[in-house]
């Protein structure tokens, strides 16, 4: 007898929020395959732009649609088990999802939910200070992938290297504007990994996912960034600075309370 696996109104559900996923390409850089009895997430080899020249914007995209597609199935009442890089001899196979069937928590709901709402908020924050408390118990959730978070102190030695340099995605107005707001009261949180392979690129992903949606569930904005590390001067500044050296910045992560609402 064939494992239980989820009709296709159900996959479709779950593939529909896991394209909800915050990407740093456009169009989204990822693509899922269905078959009998798994779900196999794809780097999209099209999806190459020349602010990405090693694919790492890509990779991370892939593991934001990664974490949105579990916490779908979970919400929908399907558990994931998930295979990252299963294939050696294709590095754009990103993931492979064998699931079984278990209740919905509360929790996993709430998460679909938040991540149905979540939007990227690049405009300014309300004035007014975020939580210690509350960035801290979203940091904490972020062991199983082995992605560490610092807060950016540095946030006007980050702006003014991107304020100096062309963009090799071309201009620099927009992401400079993006910076300004993060020297408010919003927190900017980087989050770095061991090494800069591929699977750490994928968790960063899945990790930045959890960050946005544990944000949203609890009302605040976000906004994730990775055009500043187009500069090696700002990856510089902040593997120094936030992680001692000890870690590869992979993502920045603006958080605060919306101006609006």
């Amino acid at each position: 007898m064939s494992a239980p696996f989820p009709d296709t109104a159900t996959v479709q559900a779950a593939l529909s929020l896991a394209d909800r996923a915050p990407s740093m390409h456009e169009p989204p850089p990822w693509r899922w395959h269905v078959d009998d009895n798994r779900l196999h997430l794809y780097a999209d080899s099209g999806a190459r732009s020349h602010a990405d020249p090693d694919g790492r914007d890509r990779v991370v995209s892939c593991g934001a649609s990664l974490h949105h597609c579990v916490i779908a199935l979970a919400a929908l009442g399907w558990r994931a088990r998930v295979r990252r890089l299963p294939d050696p001899t294709d590095p754009g196979h990103l993931a492979a999802l064998e699931v079984c069937p278990e209740p919905a928590t509360a929790d996993d709901v709430a998460l679909a939910d938040a991540a149905r709402r979540r939007t990227t908020d690049r405009g300014p924050y309300r004035d007014r200070p975020v939580p210690v408390t509350t960035i801290a118990a979203i940091a904490s959730r972020l062991t199983p992938w082995g992605v560490t978070v610092r807060e950016v102190h540095s946030v006007s030695r980050v702006r003014s290297v991107v304020a100096g340099v062309n963009a090799p995605s071309g201009g620099t107005t927009g992401l400079v504007d993006e910076l300004d707001g993060a020297e408010d009261h919003t927190v900017l949180l980087t989050l770095g990994t061991a090494n800069d392979r591929a699977l750490a690129r994928l968790h960063s992903g899945e990790a930045t996912s959890l960050i946005l949606l544990r944000a949203t569930m609890a009302g605040l904005s976000t906004c994730a960034m990775t055009r500043p590390f187009e500069f090696a001067d700002t990856r510089e500044i902040v593997q120094r600075e936030a992680f001692n050296d000890r870690a590869s910045p992979q993502v920045l992560v603006r958080i605060g309370w919306p101006a609006r609402g």
